[in-house]
């Protein structure tokens, strides 16, 4: 899976205060991502430098202490299908990175990371562990082509 923005993005901290306006008493926890730039995150305040491609600017969102993104946000740009979606606030969002721990195991499970879901066409818990399967199924099947004698 070679996008780079995408690996970027799982590898980011979100909510640090925003260097520029964190110290001045105006909310700057930076939870935007420029998928364009794939510099560091940044607040609403210092968003205008992104103005010219805004479509490419995500906001990152918590649920349960965890960073999430809105379905209809990152779609445009990444394949979620086979990922859980879950609702706060009636929309539909995913998880960026691996969730806690759940005791529950159910029929359907996360292939990677074994946490309960809770639809059953789904296969993944969150981005990351779709991009991390993929990568390994990828990597797996690269390694086996290498094994295989070519014949001349």
């Amino acid at each position: 899976m070679a996008l780079p923005w995408l690996n970027k993005l799982l590898e980011t901290v979100f909510f640090e205060p925003c260097p520029l306006h964190g110290d001045f008493g105006v909310p700057g926890e930076c939870n935007l991502y420029c998928i364009s730039c794939m510099g560091d995150p940044f607040c609403i305040h210092c968003r205008e430098p992104h103005n010219d491609h805004r479509d490419q600017v995500l906001q990152i969102r918590k649920c349960l202490h965890q960073e999430v993104v809105r379905v209809d946000d990152i779609e445009k740009h990444f394949d979620i299908s086979s990922i859980q979606v879950y609702k706060i606030n009636d929309q539909p969002i995913v998880f960026l990175n691996k969730q806690e721990e759940t005791r529950r195991h159910g029929r359907v499970n996360c292939q990677m990371c074994n946490r309960y879901l809770s639809n059953q066409d789904s296969r993944f818990c969150s981005i990351s562990c779709k991009v991390n399967t993929v990568s390994n199924s990828s990597l797996e099947h690269q390694a086996n082509e290498k094994s295989i004698p070519h014949s001349l």
